[in-house]
């Protein structure tokens, strides 16, 4: 709701979702039903769609700062993706110590 032009009506707080319809795969929606369940099924795609928008990001981020400063070094893309592999590591062993 937005706030009133004249008096004293305070700001409304923004909304914590969005409710938004999608068209998905019906074997990618059984597998996630599957993993996920019913209550966990909306987590589940916030969390795959926020690390979407993050990857677009450091691609733009990357994009950017190849075309002012060219190539990045092969030896630092391979130290880039060896950091990455031992992040996601240390994530998948804390979703098994949750579980």
């Amino acid at each position: 709701m937005a706030p009133k032009k004249h008096g004293h009506a305070a700001a409304a707080a923004p909304a914590r979702f969005v409710k938004r319809s999608v068209t998905i795969r019906p074997e990618v929606d059984a597998a996630l039903r599957d993993i996920a369940g019913d209550r966990e099924y909306s987590q589940v795609v916030n969390e795959a769609l926020l690390l979407y928008v993050q990857a677009r990001g450091i691609d733009r981020i990357l994009a950017e700062f190849e075309a002012e400063n060219g190539p990045i070094p092969a030896e630092v893309m391979a130290e880039v993706d060896r950091r990455l592999e031992e992040a996601h590591r240390r994530g998948e062993q804390r979703v098994r110590s949750r579980r």
